[in-house]
């Protein structure tokens, strides 16, 4: 039987004996790093929303107007601008004037960094400084949670909020689509302000 080997068994023995810390330590240094990658992934969760915008050109009058290319053309113009809004700075600045969501995503966030395996580490080291978000830094975490494109075939715009917390995602979502429908509100105050105070105007 060890005839038929091309090479004696008592070689595989002599080279285990002689390589047998290098043989141990590399399987434990790959399993080692393999469990700090799996630590350090965190799942991501996304929440999604649809909104239906009214355009313009809804009152339609002829069926030609259905076919009419510079149509087509405005309502995706108007789309497009309403993604632009939704993405502007200025609606997730206003998500801010909500001292409880305030509250509600500073407290995820928190918790989600606590929750994290390497701010873990740094707190049994004693390395760990907590960050205190400004509302700069709101934004721009905001900001960088959505995505938000319009659906060019139809009157529609998908929202989507990722983030590493499924009620973080939720939170976002709706805070943003109720700051949107505020701006929408506010806007046309001002301007039916405007229209009033310059037909006053022209009476007086």
């Amino acid at each position: 039987f060890v005839s038929s080997f091309p090479i004696d068994p008592y070689f595989y023995y002599v080279v285990l004996l002689k390589y047998k810390k290098q043989l141990l330590f590399i399987p434990l240094l790959i399993g080692l790093v393999i469990f700090l990658i799996s630590k350090s992934l965190t799942p991501v969760y996304q929440s999604s929303a649809s909104l239906i915008i009214e355009t313009e050109n809804t009152n339609i009058i002829d069926i030609d107007e259905v076919y009419d290319p510079s149509l087509r053309n405005n309502q995706k113009s108007f789309l497009n601008t309403q993604v632009q809004i939704l993405n502007s700075k200025e609606i997730i600045s206003r998500m801010l004037d909500n001292n409880d969501f305030i509250r509600d995503l500073e407290k995820l966030m928190k918790q989600q960094q606590s929750n994290n395996f390497w701010n873990k580490l740094k707190k049994r080291l004693n390395r760990f400084q907590e960050v205190n978000l400004s509302d700069a830094a709101l934004v721009n975490f905001i900001k960088s949670t959505l995505v938000i494109k319009a659906d060019n075939s139809s009157n529609i715009i998908r929202i989507s909020s990722s983030t590493y917390d499924p009620s973080m995602t939720n939170l976002i979502l709706n805070q943003l689509i109720d700051s949107y429908r505020r701006y929408d509100v506010d806007k046309k105050i001002a301007v039916t302000s405007y229209a009033n105070e310059k037909i006053n105007e022209r009476i007086l």
